[in-house]
């Protein structure tokens, strides 16, 4: 994904993250793991069925998951990033093209 500068959209799929600290979990280790110029939020939790594979049921906490990334010690370029900035330059990129 990196190497294509494309994004990988995390979604709050409970595959040993639970909650929503499992899900900012998840987006940490995959920041480490492929960057913050290739991590997002993906947004879609009424597509994965069924609900138990959620690490959350509802977006009441979404408004908090920048909040938590700073928590974590991630800069604030890299929490803007990862909250749509790399979704935009991928989406700028395409259109462009």
């Amino acid at each position: 994904m990196a190497s294509t500068g494309g994004v990988i959209g995390i979604f709050p799929v409970n595959s040993g993250y639970h909650g929503f600290t499992g899900y900012i979990d998840h987006i940490v280790r995959m920041i480490h793991a492929v960057g913050p110029d290739h991590v997002g939020v993906g947004t879609d939790m009424d597509g994965i069925s069924p609900a138990s594979f959620l690490s959350f049921d509802d977006y009441g906490e979404w408004p908090s998951i920048g909040a938590a990334l700073l928590a974590r010690g991630r800069s604030h370029e890299d929490v803007a990033k990862v909250m749509g900035g790399n979704f935009l330059r991928v989406f700028r990129e395409a259109a462009a093209g």
